[in-house]
């Protein structure tokens, strides 16, 4: 099979040692839908990163329509025709759709300086019609669905010459309704001659769309197979090593007493928009409860609410008896909620630190940790982290 992008042997080493991407050969083939799957860490992301420029390769090499290349930056992929639609979107919210289609390559009045927005609107006009994208040229990105949004982070990178796309976990903000739409829309794209990376978590979205599926996990390549002749359970297994039992047995619930209470929470975002609108809703012990809903319709606002990094402008939080609306995070750890946090990275870690530094540093000021002049105790702190 030809390739029209391709690494032979690719690895990618950080400075702290960590090895993301470990001599990996990876293709994909002109004109096809390649589905790649892996857990969390298993080195998708950094292979992304380096196939569209944002991160060197540590050692071998990538082939773009069969011609040895290296990417000093993401320009030089976009110019090569490489093209990625991160999930978090790269927009400006205050400009129009219009504004941010031809931002770095703005239409001008004439030989003038000025920024001609009209003819902004009708290429975007344009190229949305050519792809059959419904798109609100004149309309400010914040005004817009999630899903119009996605749809016009693809045109900027069809704009700009793309004949690959990078789609990194495009459902996940999506409903059922704007994933069948965007099935579509990739397929629609297909028939133009572009070809799709497309990154997920769903097995199921894989089976539908794809042609074939990579398979990653701890930063090689396990396997790539066609999605016609493999099925669910052998790509769960790959994924994780193991055999994996895709069906839950369930014993019967026996809920205890309330210890987690949520009345009446609130939350405004910065544009003046309810994230967060008179919520209410208890748990009891024993329970598991899950709290569904498209990425961005107020599910990470109420997690700050109950753990205190913003407050809530009206009702309470009550954890185990006690009232710890809007207190500290710290506060609110002793009460007995902890979090985990969706953004691990950013907010779930300190990057710089150690793991040991990580784990201790809501409880570093305990006294097993900390002497009478105020030193920390590092031997115990490492048997602990140990």
């Amino acid at each position: 099979m030809e390739f029209i992008l391709e690494t032979k042997a690719l690895s990618k080493v950080y400075p702290n040692g960590t090895m993301a991407n470990k001599q990996v050969n990876f293709g994909v083939a002109p004109g096809e839908i390649l589905g790649l799957v892996g857990e969390n860490g298993a080195g998708k992301s950094t292979l992304m990163k380096v196939l569209y420029g944002e991160e060197s390769p540590s050692s071998g090499q990538m082939y773009f329509e069969g011609k040895p290349i290296t990417f000093a930056s993401s320009q030089d992929a976009i110019k090569a025709g490489i093209g990625m639609v991160h999930q978090h979107f790269m927009l400006v919210p205050s400009l129009s759709l219009a504004e941010n289609l031809v931002l770095g390559q703005e239409t001008h009045k004439g030989r003038s300086h000025i920024f001609d927005l009209d003819k902004a609107v009708a290429l975007t006009e344009e190229l949305a019609e050519k792809y059959n994208f419904t798109i609100f040229a004149r309309a400010r990105v914040v005004d817009v669905s999630v899903s119009m949004r996605q749809k016009l982070e693809i045109l900027k990178a069809l704009y700009r010459g793309a004949k690959i796309l990078i789609l990194d976990e495009p459902t996940a903000v999506l409903t059922p309704q704007e994933t069948d739409e965007l099935f579509i829309e990739l397929e629609a794209l297909r028939k133009h001659g572009h070809t799709i990376i497309f990154i997920s978590h769903k097995l199921n979205e894989i089976f539908k769309l794809c042609d074939r599926v990579s398979v990653m996990r701890d930063g090689r390549m396990i396997g790539t197979h066609k999605v016609s002749e493999v099925d669910r359970q052998t790509i769960s297994n790959e994924m994780v090593g193991r055999e994996v039992i895709l069906t839950v047995d369930k014993g019967k619930a026996a809920p205890g007493e309330k210890i987690l209470a949520a009345r009446d929470l609130s939350f405004v975002d910065d544009f003046g928009i309810p994230a967060v609108d008179h919520l209410s809703f208890s748990l009891r012990k024993g329970e598991i409860l899950g709290v569904v809903g498209v990425d961005g319709n107020g599910q990470s606002e109420l997690v700050r609410i109950l753990t205190g990094s913003i407050r809530t402008l009206s009702g309470s939080v009550v954890v185990q008896g006690k009232d710890v609306t809007n207190r500290k995070p710290g506060e609110i750890r002793k009460a007995g909620l902890a979090h985990i946090a969706e953004d691990r990275m950013t907010v779930g870690t300190a990057q710089p630190a150690s793991i040991e530094d990580n784990l201790m540093a809501d409880r570093y000021f305990k006294p097993e940790f900390t002497g009478k002049a105020g030193f920390l105790k590092s031997e115990a702190m490492s048997r602990t982290a140990a």
